[in-house]
């Protein structure tokens, strides 16, 4: 009832010892409004839209919790800025952030896509941390009720920061796609390797999906 649809959620598990999928998902969509995201380009800009509005789950440290916060009608308006920027074609891929947190996610996405990405850590959005008794470290690992991951060509972030912050969503540009094939975070004078696609195969192990 909250989002309107009857089945929400579903994803392989590739490290179990066993196939496994929770939930399959059958629905129609047009083609060419579909947001893949295998199909991020070099010189992109990587967005983080995400709703800074709730709370830590008590069920879950690594939940944080938005949706059940907010009425149908703003949960599904959330929603709805996904459909309207596929529609517009603003984005060229994205993902929603699930359980590897925002900079998994990321590295999922860019593996599909056989590119790479340079992230600074201090554009990341975040709520007040210290009224949440969270440090900043794991907020990073934290999976949020309403988020995503998108890249987009720079010309596109402003028209897509309104349409998300009408729905009270935040969005900031944290870093640009390149074509090296591994994923690098910085943060103020330090950085570090996170993902080299060609050698520790990435998040799901699955290389790069052809465009």
């Amino acid at each position: 009832r909250q989002f309107g649809v009857p089945v929400v959620g579903g994803h392989l598990h590739p490290d179990t010892p066993y196939s496994v999928i929770d939930v399959a998902i059958l629905g129609i969509a047009p083609l060419e409004n579909v947001i893949y995201s295998n199909t991020a380009c070099t010189g992109d800009a990587v967005l983080i839209a995400i709703d800074l509005n709730g709370r830590v789950h008590p069920s879950c440290i690594l939940n944080w919790d938005s949706a059940t916060l907010r009425t149908a009608d703003e949960v599904r308006g959330q929603i709805a800025v996904m459909q309207e920027i596929g529609s517009k074609k603003l984005v060229t891929a994205g993902k929603d952030i699930s359980n590897p947190g925002i900079i998994g996610t990321l590295g999922m996405l860019l593996e599909v896509s056989g590119k790479g990405a340079d992230i600074d850590l201090a554009a990341i959005p975040h709520p007040d941390l210290s009224a949440h008794s969270i440090t900043f470290d794991h907020w990073l690992k934290m999976y949020p009720g309403m988020g995503f991951i998108l890249t987009a060509r720079h010309e596109h972030i402003n028209a897509i920061r309104h349409l998300f912050r009408d729905q009270g969503m935040t969005v900031q540009a944290i870093g640009t796609v390149n074509d090296t094939g591994k994923l690098r975070i910085f943060y103020h004078d330090s950085s570090a390797l996170v993902f080299d696609f060609s050698i520790n195969g990435g998040v799901m192990h699955l290389g790069a999906y052809p465009q």
